[in-house]
């Protein structure tokens, strides 16, 4: 497809309609809320395209004349109708003899304006003699050229029509005629702006069948609103739709494609956070005011209002036992509901208490069970702060007491801000962690960090997918298809996907798709792990089945080491990653020489090379590859490597791939000098407060080290002589560490 024009209107109004004059196809009509534009091409097969805009004033014909929503060219006449959002149309025709001083006599002016409706046309179209107009009343209506009306269908009660589209029966143009005080059309169908879709029997205008007397045919129902958040129910192919700018909450039948139940919230009543209980008993709704709504499961009446934070609800989760509420609000700070005893007669829900967690944004806020069986709630902040609260204490409130207690605080390592965090799912049985409580903490690295809170330390660290941007939603679910346990997850912008269980870092282990084309905002799984929503802009929820199949069965690790098979497949996967023949064989060299180093120096006997090096030699590796770790990033290494090692059933480590590509990045130097320096400064920074900074910040050298690492850059025995005075990004990568410019 190729643009033979593109023509740029003048008044910057954008146009929401365009259509075609089926007798002359050089000529289009487009309109916007307030003009009309009608455009011909100049020459055939010439790119030139010529426009005009009639001038439409409220004084031409003593009214008002709403916004423009549709427009058509009325077929074997001259005349082009532009339908208003007040149920009026405006007749354009050719001027004639009465065209003014710099128009021609076919351009075309408003002659009148008539109203057709009582509300908003939506839909303008012409089949054989008549126009059809579907208007925001509910009403279908055929007009003769002349206006007026030859047939009505008036008893679809299905809400506003927004379009009306006929069956051709491979006919270009279908034709509909009045024979007899009888209308003789195609059938059509009607969408309506409340979801509906029906199929209507043109015959029914002639004869009215009592048990039908509309003629129409309700083939789909969709939602009407749209949608701020979705969740599923965790027993039944049912979905808990929240529309938070109307106010309405909607239960879903995934299969029927029908609403069950339907709610409309006050007025005062902004819900924008959506959880259900485990056993689909109960409904809690966060909202903007800072109030929790507590519903029934099935009828969706409410049950209680809690309200005791000003701030918006960003976050709610329910307790596996239906016991506990947690929310987060826009400030950081965690809230406890529980199900009480009260004054020893009956049980209510009651704040257990409230905790001024996070400082930043909370992204995670779940209770899970260890699996030992014990009930647990964790809080992730963007401020990397993970936070434990204690459940037991909770549980003393039955005594009187009220308060949230904490029982943990720590900071998950690694560079990366967390953006969404999970339960792990259960770890294989003859794994060393498959009793550890693992939490899955994806960060704006692309990494995925398995966190262990008891040891306090991320036990591993694995790549991501890197299809979209970061993780933003991570779910837990177990296949029908294979029975093992996946994870689903959603980015920000446009991808969604899976990813196979236990983590391995693999992409081919991954897959994301597309599923929407700006923000997704909802993610959810139906409860037997079959279909997967998504939840884009503007209310668009698509549903999607999931085949785990297509990614093949999960990782078996116990057939992974030592074979043949896999080895090849590895060395594949170097030469793909690596790219570059004669870097890869400069890489095994230094996995050659790294045997040799682990090996005793001062013998005369023939070295044994195994394939296999020290785990100690890995970060020697990694710098010798071009990659230079921190301490921190050495620290996580090790702790991965070690993780490894205890899923092995024989004790043995292995690595089966890494992410790992050698080159130098000293566009990193530079961003980090920018904001060092401050824009002020140009990005420059004087050597003296240089190696301040690098004696000071991250991981601080000492003054001997410092000196040490100069003199080996430079060569010199007093290093601070010959730095410049003054040092930016550039001069430091090429002169002081050695980086090619």
């Amino acid at each position: 497809m190729a643009t033979l024009s593109a023509v740029d209107s003048s008044s910057g109004v954008q146009e929401s309609r365009i259509c075609y004059n089926p007798d002359d196809p050089s000529e289009l009509l487009t309109n916007g809320k307030r003009r009309a534009y009608f455009w011909r091409s100049q020459l055939p097969g010439s790119s030139l395209i010529s426009y005009y805009s009639p001038p439409l004033r409220a004084g031409d014909f003593h009214q008002d004349v709403g916004d423009f929503v549709a427009s058509v060219f009325v077929p074997g006449t001259t005349q082009a109708l532009t339908s208003t959002a007040d149920g009026d149309v405006v007749v354009w025709d050719e001027q004639g003899m009465s065209a003014q001083t710099g128009t021609r006599a076919t351009d075309r002016r408003a002659i009148k304006v008539m109203r057709l409706h009582g509300a908003a046309i939506h839909h303008l179209s012409c089949i054989g003699g008549f126009v059809v107009t579907g208007a925001a009343d509910g009403l279908v209506r055929f007009f003769d050229s002349m206006l007026r009306m030859c047939a009505w269908f008036e008893e679809l009660d299905a809400g506003p029509v927004g379009c009306v589209s006929f069956a051709t029966k491979g006919q270009q143009r279908p034709q509909a005629v009045m024979q007899m005080h009888r209308l003789a059309a195609p059938d059509f169908m009607v969408s309506t702006l409340t979801g509906k879709l029906l199929s209507v029997s043109s015959e029914s205008f002639n004869s009215t069948d009592p048990d039908n007397p509309s003629g129409a045919e309700l083939l789909l129902e969709a939602p009407a609103c749209s949608i701020t958040d979705i969740a599923a129910h965790p027993l039944r192919p049912e979905l808990l739709l929240l529309d938070a700018d109307s106010g309405q909450l909607l239960r879903w039948d995934l299969a029927s494609r029908q609403c069950l139940a339907q709610r409309q919230l006050g007025q005062d009543v902004k819900a924008a956070r959506l959880a259900l209980a485990r056993d689909g008993g109960f409904v809690v709704l966060g909202c903007a005011g800072g109030q929790l709504l507590v519903l029934k499961g099935d009828t969706l009446e409410e049950v209680v209002v809690l309200k005791n934070t000003r701030q918006p609800i960003t976050r709610v989760s329910v307790s596996s036992s239906g016991r506990y509420i947690a929310a987060a609000d826009g400030s950081g700070q965690v809230l406890l509901y529980g199900f009480l005893p009260y004054k020893g007669t009956f049980l209510k829900w009651d704040l257990v208490g409230k905790f001024r967690a996070h400082h930043k944004e909370v992204v995670g806020l779940h209770f899970g069970e260890a699996p030992s069986g014990q009930r647990r709630l964790f809080s992730l902040g963007a401020d990397r702060r993970l936070l434990e609260y204690n459940l037991a204490a909770a549980d003393a409130a039955n005594a009187g007491l009220r308060a949230l207690a904490v029982l943990d605080v720590v900071a998950p390592g690694g560079a990366g801000t967390p953006c969404s965090m999970c339960f792990a799912p259960p770890m294989p049985y003859y794994s060393h962690a498959s009793m550890d409580t693992l939490l899955l903490v994806a960060d704006d690295a692309f990494k995925i960090k398995a966190y262990n809170p008891d040891a306090k330390a991320a036990s591993a660290t694995y790549l991501g997918p890197t299809f979209g941007g970061p993780i933003t939603k991570l779910l837990p679910f177990r296949s029908v298809t294979d029975g093992g346990a996946w994870l689903a997850y959603s980015t920000a912008e446009q991808v969604v996907g899976l990813i196979v269980w236990p983590l391995d870092g693999d992409p081919q282990h991954s897959m994301g798709v597309i599923a929407h084309p700006g923000e997704v905002k909802g993610l959810a799984l139906s409860f037997d792990g079959r279909k997967l929503v998504t939840l884009g802009e503007h209310g668009i929820l698509n549903v999607w089945d999931v085949n785990t199949a297509a990614l093949g069965p999960p990782p078996s690790r116990q057939a992974s080491f030592g074979s043949s098979s896999t080895a090849a497949a590895a060395a594949s996967k170097w030469a793909h990653l690596v790219g570059e023949p004669a870097l890869l064989e400069e890489l095994r060299d230094y996995f050659c020489y790294a045997q040799l180093l682990a090996q005793p120096q001062d013998t005369a006997g023939a070295y044994d090379i195994t394939g296999r090096v020290p785990v100690s030699l890995l970060p020697d590796l990694m710098r010798a590859a071009g990659h230079y770790p921190s301490n921190a990033d050495i620290d996580s290494l090790m702790a991965h490597v070690a993780f490894l090692a205890a899923m092995v059933p024989d004790d043995e480590a292995a690595i089966s791939s890494s992410g790992v590509k050698p080159e130098a990045q000293p566009g990193s130097v530079a961003a980090a000098a920018g904001s060092q320096a401050g824009s002020q400064t140009g990005r420059v920074l004087s050597s003296h407060r240089l190696l301040e900074l690098l004696q000071q910040g991250g991981e601080a050298m000492s003054q001997e080290e410092l000196l040490q690492a100069l003199q080996i850059l430079t060569g010199a025995e007093q290093p601070e002589d010959t730095l410049p005075e003054y040092v930016d990004a550039r001069t430091f990568t090429t002169e002081v560490l050695g980086f090619a410019g």
